[in-house]
């Protein structure tokens, strides 16, 4: 009677530990990363030889290493498995200058500090919104910037646009791409506004 008590207690163990692992698994994660891609533009003509970005002002939701999509009216969902594989705000210092580079054709485009190398425009950019409304199958981006001459001492631009995409699909691969085509959008806009502002 003894064995079989021991024998049925190491059976129900076995069985405890076995759903306990189960119970115990997560999905794993997924990283993303926003990309701009350049292979086809056409190079601007800009007469400024040097370009500052101040520190990009994001909204708070974009702080967080998960990705945030707007479910309803008031409802947002934070993504326990689809996250940044970088803070986003780096992301957006690095496309934009990568950007600004290869579309102005210019080589010094610096992200503050800029050291001795004082730039002679600055791009002052807040991102309000950033983010994929998966109920309206929509990503949206809402930006303010302006844009400061610093050999004539004033502000030269200022501007705020929102965006908007179709998103085809909720999985996270679509909603990064689409954002993604936001992003370039909106450089876009700002070298266009760059090279307004030097006629």
């Amino acid at each position: 009677m003894k064995k079989i008590s021991i024998l049925k207690k190491s059976v129900y163990l076995l069985l405890i530990i076995t759903l306990s692992g189960c119970i115990g698994r997560s999905s794993p994660s997924h990283f993303y990363m926003l990309n701009i891609e350049n292979d086809n533009y056409t190079s601007q003509q800009c007469k400024y030889n040097s370009i500052g970005i101040m520190p990009i002002d994001i909204a708070g939701y974009l702080k967080q290493p998960q990705i945030v999509t707007q479910t309803d009216t008031t409802e947002y969902k934070i993504s326990e498995f689809a996250r940044w594989a970088e803070p986003i705000k780096d992301t957006l210092d690095n496309e934009l200058n990568s950007s600004f580079q290869k579309q102005l054709n210019i080589s010094q485009v610096y992200n503050y500090p800029w050291g001795r190398d004082f730039p002679e425009i600055i791009l002052f950019l807040n991102i309000r919104r950033f983010h994929c409304l998966t109920n309206l199958n929509q990503c949206v981006l809402t930006a303010s910037w302006t844009l400061s001459d610093t050999k004539l001492k004033k502000t030269i631009s200022t501007k705020t646009k929102t965006l908007t995409s179709d998103l085809p699909d909720n999985d996270f691969t679509v909603i990064t791409q689409q954002m993604s085509t936001l992003l370039k959008e909106l450089s876009e806009n700002i070298i266009q506004d760059i090279i307004q502002s030097q006629q």
